[in-house]
């Protein structure tokens, strides 16, 4: 998958692992910095009805004004990286003739459509314990951040107000929710990484012999796995649909053959999915070039 800048405009097995991934514990603070632009990939996840005793278990949500109400209750069976052909998947964000989860997800509600997904390296800074200070004694750390598109929206509208974000830290937190990593993102008016030339050195050797590179970031995002195994994956959801309608078990081309493909596109700037024949343009306005970063060091 290719880099994507912050300004631009936007449509819709293996793993990498071994690379420390930024997470914040509840209340924890973090600061970093960004010194390149993201990888974008497009993950499915797929869930499935929780059936208890032939019935379906219900639980209660409230909506953004606090209404309760009570849906399915779902149990995860799996994520991935979608399968989709990239300039499909930029242009529509499905594409089902070379994705089987795609094809499910514009045939039934059973399967929801893929989502971006992003990931970058980022220098973090040690810190004072619960604060956003830098340690008297500098000290950076590459760390690979995978993040949502609600989290990539914050930062583009930073980019898009001007900011230069390799010339500003970004301040994480506190965490409010450590499974969902749910924290603000505010800009720091400096960028201590540029506070000195020891500093600069230190920070890009350091982003230079430890960052992970594009292919590994797509991987911790989500494993790519064969098609079968999507397939199989595909069979249990429906199984367990079919189950809880009281309908014997089927092949899953039942959802997959139940309409003509519609045309799909999605904005990254909302998770929701729309109908559109309107093209995707691009523009690269702000450029995160680690490259020009290196140049005399």
């Amino acid at each position: 998958m290719p880099r994507i800048s912050f300004t631009q405009e936007v449509g819709p097995a293996k793993s990498g692992s071994a690379f420390p991934k930024l997470r914040l514990a509840n209340g924890e603070v973090a600061r970093i910095v960004c010194l390149e632009e993201p990888v974008m990939t497009y993950v499915h996840t797929l869930e499935k009805p929780q059936i208890r005793n032939g019935q379906a278990v219900l639980e209660e949500k409230k909506r953004k004004d606090g209404s309760p109400y009570t849906k399915n209750a779902m149990r995860y069976v799996s994520s991935f990286l979608c399968l989709g052909d990239e300039g499909e998947m930029e242009e529509r964000g499905v594409d089902p003739e070379n994705c089987p989860a795609c094809k499910a997800s514009t045939r039934s509600d059973q399967v929801k459509q893929p989502k971006p997904k992003y990931a970058m390296n980022v220098l973090r800074y040690a810190t004072k314990p619960g604060s956003a200070e830098v340690s008297s004694s500098f000290n950076v750390q590459v760390e690979a951040w995978v993040y949502s598109g609600q989290q990539f929206a914050k930062i583009r509208k930073l980019a898009l107000e001007g900011w230069k974000l390799q010339e500003h830290d970004l301040v994480l937190g506190p965490c409010e929710d450590e499974d969902y990593q749910r924290f603000e993102i505010v800009l720091s008016q400096q960028a201590v990484w540029l506070a000195s030339e020891e500093n600069k050195k230190r920070s890009l050797t350091a982003f230079k012999e430890n960052k992970a590179s594009a292919e590994e970031l797509e991987l911790l995002c989500a494993r790519r796995i064969d098609r079968k195994y999507i397939e199989q994956d595909l069979e249990t959801v429906h199984a367990a649909w079919l189950e809880l309608n009281g309908t014997p078990a089927g092949p899953v081309d039942k959802i997959l053959q139940q309409s003509e493909t519609p045309t799909i596109s999605v904005d990254l700037n909302s998770t929701e999915a729309v109908t559109s024949n309107t093209s995707v343009s691009h523009s690269s306005d702000l450029v995160l070039d680690f490259d020009e970063l290196m140049k005399g060091i």
